[in-house]
């Protein structure tokens, strides 16, 4: 009697112990070294997050942890998202995957409306001046309307409203100018009614969108 208690015994040890080795597995096996990497200058912080429900719109949960650039962390197979903060960071947040495999991700965050509206302050002058002289016909024919700043302020998008007498050529136009050491020049010549990356490969394409959704109805202002 006493030997059968004995072997019950050693028995459910040897279950629990196999159970308990398995969740180890199966818990170790679900984490991920995750590394992401972005500027810590103007990116102040970085928070992850666990996508509770997907779709539209996404779910968000409680904060997972704070990430650090360049910094690796264990994270458990799901779905998440980072949210940037800081004064001068848009705080759109990044979808992130964790699935199987280890994730290194180098985040290029854009500034903030609101930062980007500083910056231009100072340099629509310069931007205007740069695009009155990259064709002639523009300070003849167009008005030069107030426009955007994107990315990190090295892209600048705006309208040009005819002001001519040829009614056949009366379509308002649109250019984007980039910012190449200290100097704006025209990034699409000629500007276009609609600015495509077929057309424009080095412009990106969050930068076309911007540019393409200003409103011609009312100029300087997104539809």
């Amino acid at each position: 009697m006493q030997q059968n208690r004995q072997k019950i015994i050693l028995a459910v040890t040897v279950a629990v112990i196999a159970v308990l080795g398995w969740l180890t597995i199966v818990y170790i096996t679900s984490l991920q070294n995750v590394t992401i990497t972005y500027d810590s200058v103007n990116v102040s912080s970085l928070t992850l997050y666990k996508t509770i429900k997907a779709g539209s719109p996404i779910t968000i949960g409680k904060p997972v942890k704070e990430i650090t650039s360049n910094k690796t962390y264990k994270i458990r197979n799901g779905s998440y998202v980072l949210r940037p903060g800081g004064d001068k960071t848009s705080p759109t947040d990044i979808p992130l995957i964790v699935e199987g495999s280890a994730v290194v991700k180098n985040l290029d965050i854009d500034y903030s409306a609101t930062y980007l509206s500083q910056l231009a302050a100072s340099e629509t002058s310069a931007i205007n001046a740069a695009i009155a002289s990259s064709n002639a016909k523009i300070p003849q024919l167009y008005t030069i309307q107030a426009g955007y700043l994107y990315h990190h302020g090295e892209w600048y998008g705006t309208t040009l409203v005819y002001h001519g007498t040829d009614q056949l050529s009366s379509d308002t136009l649109r250019i984007v100018m980039h910012l190449d050491n200290g100097t704006w020049t025209s990034a699409t010549n000629p500007p276009k009614i609609i600015l495509t990356s077929t057309d424009n490969p080095t412009i990106p394409t969050e930068v076309l969108s911007g540019v393409n959704a200003i409103s011609t109805d009312l100029p300087g202002v997104l539809r």
